[in-house]
């Protein structure tokens, strides 16, 4: 997820992100996402 202002660009994955194909992105208002716990990690980290 990428924070974008008072938006977020959200990637969705088949599963986990890095290891599964890339579904869709999608922008998306930071009030109305739901806080999972996850980690935002930024767009440039690698996933291994």
């Amino acid at each position: 997820m990428r924070i974008l202002g008072d938006m977020a660009m959200v990637a969705w994955y088949a599963g986990e992100p890095g290891v599964t194909k890339l579904l869709n992105t999608e922008p998306f208002f930071l009030e109305d996402l739901i806080d999972t716990g996850d980690i935002v990690r930024p767009a440039n980290t690698v996933v291994h």
